[in-house]
């Protein structure tokens, strides 16, 4: 039953992920990220980041950002299985 659980979890589209979300060289520092962070995780000065502690990895950053600054590599959490 512990492995049904974990397959089906995994199957799922809530598997656990831990993604990397990061700002590029090519950002701009529009803010338009920043504004739409449910969670302020961004900031843009002195340099653009992430802070990875507050971050839903909700990837709405990704999609409001006009220059393609926001990079997000997905993996699976480790330990996991």
């Amino acid at each position: 039953p512990a492995f049904l659980g974990r397959f089906l979890l995994l199957a799922s589209p809530y598997a656990p992920i831990k993604s990397t979300v990061s700002i590029s060289s090519s950002c701009k520092r529009c803010g338009e990220c920043a504004r739409a962070c449910p969670v302020s995780a961004i900031s843009l000065y002195p340099s653009p980041r992430i802070d990875s502690g507050k971050c839903l990895r909700c990837f709405v950053c990704s999609e409001v950002c006009e220059y393609g600054a926001v990079r997000i590599r997905k993996g699976f959490a480790s330990g996991f299985m």
